[in-house]
């Protein structure tokens, strides 16, 4: 039981981590579509 709570916590965690840095990276931009420098490098943070 014990790994499966902290395999559920750890993806919790990458969803977390990867909500934040989408909203780190794009605060600036709001009402239209993103420009591809920033898709770009949210992108490529990907593991």
């Amino acid at each position: 039981m014990h790994t499966y709570a902290a395999a559920g916590t750890g993806f919790l965690l990458a969803v977390l981590w990867f909500d934040a840095m989408f909203d780190a990276q794009t605060p600036q931009h709001t009402g239209g579509p993103l420009p591809a420098e920033v898709l770009t490098l949210i992108s490529a943070s990907r593991p």
